[in-house]
């Protein structure tokens, strides 16, 4: 780049930083010595008259900030031209004894942005844009609406989920009676036939306010079809969820206090936004909900052109040559959803809604901001440097009229002052009664919003809505607020120039959250039990990603805790408040203590302390402190303290030990239910040779199913036992090495202010070291000697190790089995009181012992439904949602594979070294997802897994096909059940099969199905390790692998005195029939065959198993050898998920 005197000036762009040179030239009259002027910003600085949000003055210097100042005056004084005029003028010099430049100008709009009074004087009248063609479809689509009611803050709304085609449609009722339930629903029902939507059925859950309009929904033609009472429609709780995270995040990133009564508007934004975001359910046609209802497809011009909250000068509907103001300051709601663009807006003025095609997007200033922030009934948002300010001794938070509630990334908080109430129109245009009034007072309007429009308006606040729960995952307690202004309703749109006064939230001074004392306001309360009106702080986790500094950490922790009541108060709390082991709460609060101190030391913050609080909030400062007061020798006793010096063999098997943090997900709805907290050691460290027998036994897949399908054949009562902190009652034992962990300076404060006892076993480095005389987690005998520890307890009881499956336990007296997981049980008994007599029994020996009994039960991840017909439905969805989300499946196969799966393709383009990582994983998740309820997808896994060291494009293409398919069948379930034979008696059906030579080193494919009548309890599909020579030998190699297994179920349910009579082993070559039934080779080709795999022969000669010939075309087998295509697929599938019964 040239300079005026033709010096080459070269540009550089700094990582991080802009530069942004302006060059004056020497011929102009404001130069000053013919210098460059040159200022660095940042990207989102680069001078931009709508960009948002406007600068803050303290990026630039007083002096920069007084000559934009002046050069904004400038504009005015010469009658308000436009920026580029302005500019043109000082570049060329129009302007004698100026000294100002366009740096100054862009400097001033960077800082304030346009000028509004030359937006609301100079704003021209526009013509009404083409109207385009509205798109409408010309044949009939049938659809489901899936319903249920969702509450949000008192609201109530019918939401409904337009299935395949997954739209979502959202209208707000009154209440929930009948009346209610019925206009919503008609109103829902005519848009979907507006839209050439025919409506055949209609899936709720028993909601009582939808069940009273059944008749009018059958006058109509449309069925209802009604969920059980303990079930929910899955499609509509996944559409409440993910419009409340669209609410939730869009209520964080707003400026200003939101009022309680735009709340509808928002959940309308939210449900907009579902609508034009592809999902991975549905039709999988690469559209959006949106285009396939409309037929249009989401605008970045029109839909996309604001977002809920942004501040906007609207123009006028009616411009004329008066002097009014031709725009008005208006805050964004949501796209009216028609094909011009127009937007609801609420127009700032009057707090009426009003509809626009045409607007300028500006920052919204401070006085905006302040003038809703001084409503009642706000949801209150303050940035971090808005905050209240905390008072610093506990006089004055006694005195505090307010309660502060947690802040999430962003650091907003959210407090009720009141109620709004008003006369308005209701979310999808139904028009509320008139309610109370609004009061007398007089608020001042923000110059920024003055109207002079005529324009029609309605009010955008509805009338208070009935007592519903509030569902809003966000703290809010309601308070009443004195002295705060409400703006008044009437529908007036002229400026009648009344003052408004409008209060403003004080700015917080600097420095106070150092001065607040957090152990004062705990007020001898558990972190854990603070209410949240109808919820607890550990119930809504707070999640903040990012890294913050001490003074940040402190005050969003006291903004946690609870107002502390009068003395009285406390003295009573103090009498009563005792956990369920009988240890006052001052332990916590001393625990407490502890934390805070480590949060005000920020440089030497424990991770696990800062994870804890920044991405779980409450929740997860609750879990360490409850974790580690139960290390302490007043609860479970797990650490002994050592004060001696240690010998050089323990100091070398001295382990650490770390606090982690997990997450325990619904399996159904994939939501966060709690945050477990955990101090484990370090066994990586520990040498196996010292500790021989460290194995500990889980329940195998195919034992839980098994036993599954023969509880719900027997309608047997199912409950699942949690043991919290299970390894911690089993002692070390004293015998062997003895195991040592050293506790960091963090952790050893906290154990200190537990027990002061532990004081002296603190180090010089502040570490601690301590022997355990617990099992702890981490270590790599605690496994085994919690398994050795629970099965002594349930012997004790009656319980017996069954010999096959030492994880399956049976008690004879009241015939009831249990299977063990670690520390999960899950029960199956003839009825609820044997389960309630092993429960008494159980708790005896075990605190805090949790106990579930019901017809759908979550164990190890998987959801277990057992219905009336003798049936178990075993499904995951949420882990299969979390998959298909990972891989970013679009598109859908009608098969997991093609017919060239086993083909392997050495020229194919590899994969880089992420993409690779990524397939690894997504193979792995999918062979999990396989071994539990998809035996149809082994086939494919089987094959993947074995190209993770050297996959390449082939192999991600079929992976991603595999994908597809899962995403096209997400919600089929495995369904089992039990099939007996006209004696009663149970049969074990075990089909094998074998694709000879398939793959690409011409070793055999084999596949085995196990079924107990309905569905496979067990499957498998592997590649043989052998070469085999002909068909006959690869069916007879299969035969003999996987016949071991199918015996040793067999042997399982006769240990449980399940009467089984007959096995049957099915094969569809004749040829190998022939072989095993003779039990040597016949030919002089088959010699080569090892004695080893004629055992089936000896076991069909003794009488324990019958061999039987099945067709092809009835081999369930048949589908995990080879890749089978078309209706045979459908067939053998549907058998094997027990979709269909078995001929």
């Amino acid at each position: 780049m040239y300079a005026p005197r033709r010096r080459l000036r070269q540009l550089q762009e700094a990582a991080t930083c802009m530069e942004y040179l302006t060059l004056q030239s020497r011929s102009t009259a404001c130069r000053r010595n013919s210098k460059v002027l040159t200022r660095s910003y940042s990207p989102q600085q680069v001078p931009n008259a709508t960009s948002e949000p406007v600068q803050t003055e303290r990026s630039f210097t007083k002096r920069e900030i007084k000559r934009a100042a002046e050069a904004m005056e400038l504009q005015r004084c010469l009658g308000y031209p436009s920026i580029d005029v302005v500019k043109t003028m000082l570049r060329r010099g129009d302007i004698e004894h100026c000294d100002f430049t366009v740096a100054d100008i862009d400097r001033a709009v960077c800082i304030w942005g346009k000028d509004v009074s030359r937006i609301k004087g100079k704003t021209t009248g526009h013509k009404t844009p083409v109207v385009r063609i509205v798109p409408q479809r010309t044949e009939s689509v049938a659809q489901e609406m899936h319903c249920d009611l969702m509450f949000l803050e008192g609201y109530t709304f019918v939401i409904t989920v337009v299935k395949p085609m997954h739209f979502i449609i959202t209208t707000m009722a009154k209440g929930k009676t009948a009346k209610d339930m019925s206009a919503a629903m008609k109103k829902q029902v005519a848009f979907l036939k507006a839209h050439r939507i025919d409506v055949r059925a209609v899936k709720t859950d028993p909601e009582s306010g939808l069940l009273a309009i059944v008749e009018e929904l059958s006058e109509t033609g449309i069925l209802l079809n009604q969920t059980a009472s303990a079930e929910a429609v899955p499609a509509v709780e996944r559409a409440i969820r993910t419009v409340k995270e669209i609410a939730r995040s869009t209520l964080y990133s707003l400026p200003f206090a939101l009022p309680k009564e735009l709340l509808p508007q928002l959940v309308q934004y939210s449900t907009h936004r579902c609508n034009i975001v592809p999902g991975t359910t549905g039709w999988h046609d690469a559209e959006t909900p949106m285009s396939r209802m409309t037929g249009v497809k989401a605008s970045m011009k029109r839909d996309l052109a604001l977002k809920f909250g942004d501040y906007v000068q609207a123009e006028s509907a009616k411009v004329d040559n008066s002097l009014k103001a031709r725009t008005v300051g208006c805050i964004a709601l949501y796209p009216v959803g028609n094909v011009e663009g127009s937007w609801v807006l609420l127009n700032l003025n009057s707090m009426r809604e009003t509809r626009r095609q045409r607007w300028q997007k500006l920052s919204i200033p401070e006085e905006v901001i302040s003038y809703l922030n001084g409503f009642k009934g706000t949801i209150s948002l303050l940035r971090d440097n808005e905050a209240d300010a905390l008072t610093d001794s506990e006089n004055e938070i006694e005195t505090a009229s307010a309660q502060e509630y947690p802040r999430s990334q962003g650091a907003l908080s959210m407090s009720h002052t009141g109620p709004i109430k008003g006369t308005g129109e209701q979310l999808g245009g139904e028009q509320s009664a008139a309610s109370t009034g609004p009061e007398s007072q007089h608020a001042e309007t923000p110059r920024h919003a003055v109207q002079a429009g005529s324009d029609r308006e309605t009010s955008c606040l509805p009338a208070e809505a009935g007592g519903g729960e509030g569902m809003l995952a966000l703290p809010l307690q309601v308070g009443s607020a004195e002295n705060v202004a409400v703006p008044p309703m009437e529908q007036d749109t002229e400026n009648t120039g009344g003052t408004r006064d409008v209060q403003v939230q004080p700015r917080p001074r600097e420095g106070m959250c150092d001065e607040m004392n957090p152990v004062d306001s705990c007020n001898d309360q558990d972190l854990g039990d603070i209410k949240l009106g109808n919820m607890s702080v550990s119930d809504v986790p707070v999640r903040s990603n990012g890294t913050m500094d001490s003074a940040l950490i402190i005050r969003d922790i006291t903004s946690r805790l609870p107002p502390v009541p009068s003395r009285g108060a406390k003295r009573a709390r103090f009498v009563q408040s005792c956990d369920d082991t009988g240890i006052r709460s001052s332990k916590k609060r001393r625990t407490f203590r502890a934390m805070w101190r480590l949060v005000k030391k920020s440089k030497c913050l424990s991770a696990i302390v800062r994870k804890a609080y920044t991405e779980y909030g409450t929740s997860g400062l609750r879990a360490v402190i409850n974790e580690l007061m139960q290390m302490s020798a007043w609860d479970k006793d797990v650490l002994e303290p050592i004060t001696r010096k240690l010998t050089d063999d323990e100091k070398r098997s001295l382990l650490p030990a770390h606090m982690i943090l997990d997450e325990k997900r619904n399996p159904q709805t994939n939501e966060v239910v709690k945050i477990k907290a955990r101090l484990v050691a370090g066994g990586h460290r520990q040498e196996r040779e010292l500790f021989p027998d460290s194995a500990s036994p889980t329940v195998s897949t195919e034992a839980l199913r098994s036993l599954a399908a023969l509880a719900a054949h027997e309608r047997r009562k199912v409950a699942t036992v949690d043991f919290p902190g299970a390894y911690l009652n089993v002692s070390m034992p004293e015998e062997g090495p003895q195991v040592f962990v050293r506790l960091d300076r963090e952790l050893s404060s906290v154990m200190v202010a537990i027990d002061p006892e532990l004081e002296q076993a603190v180090g010089q480095s502040g570490t601690m070291i301590c022997r355990l005389k617990k099992a702890m987690y981490g270590c790599i005998t605690s496994a085994k000697l919690w398994y050795n520890h629970l099965v002594k307890d349930l012997q004790d009881i009656g319980f017996m190790v069954c010999v096959n499956d030492p994880c399956v336990l049976k008690r004879a007296e009241d015939d009831m089995w249990l299977v063990v997981h670690v520390d999960d049980i899950k029960l199956f008994a003839k009825n609820c009181e044997d389960i309630a007599r092993l429960s008494d029994e159980l708790k005896a020996r075990y605190q805090g012992l949790k106990v579930c009994i019901n017809q759908t039960l979550e164990y190890l991840g998987l959801v277990f439904r057992y219905d009336d017909m003798g049936h178990v439905e075993v499904s995951m969805p949420a882990f299969t949602d979390r998959l298909l989300s990972e891989a970013n499946v679009t598109g859908s196969a009608k098969t997991p594979a093609t017919d060239n799966l086993f083909d392997v393709y050495a020229n194919s383009q590899s994969l880089s070294q992420k993409e690779k990582a990524t397939f690894h994983t997504l193979v792995a998740k999918l062979l999990y997802l396989a071994k539990r309820i998809r035996p149809k997808l082994l086939l494919v896994t089987s094959h993947l897994t074995r190209r993770v060291i050297a996959q390449n494009a082939d192999d991600q293409a079929k992976l991603n096909r595999a994908l597809k398919y899962l995403a096209r069948t997400r919600e089929q379930v495995l369904r089992l059940g039990v099939k007996t034979c006209a004696e009663g008696h149970v049969e074990v059906s075990i089909f094998v099969d074998a694709a000879f030579g398939v793959h690409s080193d011409m070793h055999s494919h084999t596949g085995c199905v196990v079924s107990l009548g309905r569905g496979a309890v067990y499957a498998k599909s592997s590649r043989q390790k052998l070469v085999t020579k002909s068909s006959t030998e690869a069916e007879l190699v299969g035969v003999s692998d996987m016949m071991g297994q199918s015996i040793w179920i067999a042997a399982l349910l006769t240990e449980l005195d399940v009467d089984v009579k007959r096995k049957v082993l099915y094969q569809d070559n004749e040829a190998t029939m022939a072989l095993i039934r003779n039990g040597r080779p016949n030919s002089f080709r088959t010699r080569h065959i090892a004695l080893r795999y004629f055992f089936t022969s000896d076991r069909i000669s003794r009488g324990e198993l019958d061999l039987k010939h099945c067709p092809t075309e009835l081999m369930w087998a048949d589908v995990l050898t080879k890749p089978v295509q078309g209706k045979l697929f459908q067939k053998l599938r549907a058998w094997m998920l027990g979709a269909e019964e078995t001929p």
